[in-house]
C-alpha cells in the first residue's frame, strides 16, 4: 500500500505492519498506528487493559535515520510502541514454509509474517494559493519549486507561480500548524483562493 491510500489506524488494528519512510507521512502513519496499543498494551506486547477489545498492533519503521517530521524523537508516549529497523534489501515472496513471504533487512536480519508494507515515499506537495513571490512564503521556503504555465491549462492558470515540492519544511513556524503537530492539512483553503481570485 502506498500511504496515500492509508486512510484510519483502525483499518489495522491487530497487524504486523512495516512503514517504509522517515518523512512527513511515514511519521505520521506509524504514530496512528503504534497509538492503538496506548492504554492498553506495554510496548513489549502485555495486556494492561483486561478489558481491552483490541488485540495488540506491531508497527516496523523501516528507515535509514531518524525522522524528519519533527516527532517520534523518542519523548512521546507512542514512540517505544515503533520498532526501528534498517531499510529493505529484497523481499522473499509466499512459500510452503513462510506463506506471508519473508522481508530481508540490509543488516541482515529479516521480519516475518508481516501483514502489510505501507510505502510512505513522500507526496508531490502542491499549494498553488500559496504564491512563491508573495510573503510570508518568499522568504519561509517552505517548498522549493514553482508551479509553472506548461503544468497548468483548462481553467487551472490560477495556480501558476504557486509553491511545490516534495519536502514541506517551516510551516509550524508560520503559524498554519498547531503548536508541535504537523499532521493538520489545508482544509477548504483551495475553494477560497478561488472565490478571491474570482472577487
Amino acid at each position: 500500500m502506498h500511504s496515500r491510500e492509508y486512510r484510519r489506524p483502525e483499518d489495522h488494528v491487530g497487524k504486523k505492519i512495516v512503514v517504509v519512510g522517515a518523512g512527513n507521512s511515514g511519521a505520521d502513519i506509524v504514530r496512528h498506528l503504534s497509538s492503538l496499543n496506548l492504554g492498553h498494551y506495554t510496548y513489549q506486547g502485555q495486556k494492561t487493559d483486561d478489558q481491552a477489545d483490541r488485540p495488540y498492533t506491531t508497527v516496523y519503521q523501516s528507515v535509514t535515520g531518524a525522522s524528519r517530521a519533527g516527532y517520534n524523537l523518542g519523548t512521546e508516549p507512542w514512540t517505544p510502541y515503533i520498532r526501528t529497523v534498517p531499510t529493505i534489501h529484497h523481499i522473499e515472496g509466499p512459500s510452503d514454509c513462510t506463506p506471508a513471504g519473508v522481508i530481508h533487512l540490509q543488516d541482515d536480519s529479516k521480519l516475518e509474517d508481516i501483514d502489510l508494507i505501507i510505502f510512505a515515499t513522500g507526496y508531490n506537495n502542491s499549494l498553488p494559493f500559496a504564491k512563491a513571490a508573495d510573503e510570508p512564503w518568499a522568504s519561509a521556503n517552505v517548498l522549493d519549486e514553482v508551479i509553472t504555465q506548461d503544468e497548468r491549462v483548462g481553467g487551472d492558470e490560477w495556480e501558476i507561480g504557486g509553491v511545490k515540492g516534495l519536502h514541506m519544511v517551516g510551516l509550524d513556524e508560520l503559524l498554519l500548524f498547531l503548536r508541535d503537530d504537523r499532521s493538520i492539512a489545508f482544509p477548504g483553503l483551495r475553494r477560497f483562493a478561488q472565490a478571491q481570485k474570482m472577487s
